[in-house]
């Protein structure tokens, strides 16, 4: 991989036209795995990633090169009547040209986030192999399996 492959820039997403067009433009890229999550209860993808974005308390955006190729996009946001934060990651195919600097600066990340909220939490698809792998080395302690539409979901916590 050459030094311009490895160029990622993060940044804050605070925009409301910026936030929409970033849902347009992620629906429109996402994983596979990601999308099989997000839609396994009955709602579009497009809906998923747009209320992903906008009720984040922060949303940030990873992207790659001069192209400005979409990496990632990931936040948290408070849910009434729990502890902690809900806390959410949804992928591009470009990931895997820069896992490496994603996975060190998301365990940053995640780390932080629970220094400063205490409890992080969500749930994954129990058949999304790289994200329960990711979520493992930042520390996330699965629990008892639960159903989602027809898929299986692993419910994780990282710190607390």
């Amino acid at each position: 991989m050459g030094k311009s492959e490895k160029k990622y820039i993060i940044r804050r997403i605070t925009d409301a036209r910026e936030k929409k067009e970033l849902a347009e433009e992620l629906t429109a890229l996402l994983r596979d795995e990601d999308r099989r999550e997000i839609t396994a209860g009955g709602r579009s993808a497009y809906d998923e990633v747009h209320d992903s974005i906008h009720m984040s308390a922060e949303c940030y955006a990873a992207f790659a090169g001069a192209e400005r190729a979409l990496i990632a996009v990931w936040g948290y946001r408070r849910v009434k009547g729990a502890d902690g934060r809900l806390i959410w990651c949804l992928g591009t195919y470009q990931i895997k040209k820069y896992w490496m600097p994603f996975a060190v600066e998301s365990k940053r990340i995640i780390a932080r986030w629970a220094r400063r909220f205490g409890v992080l939490y969500n749930a994954c698809g129990a058949f999304n192999h790289d994200t329960v792998r990711w979520l493992e080395w930042c520390g996330a302690i699965f629990h008892e399996e639960v159903k989602v539409g027809n898929e299986a979901f692993l419910p994780f916590t990282i710190g607390g």
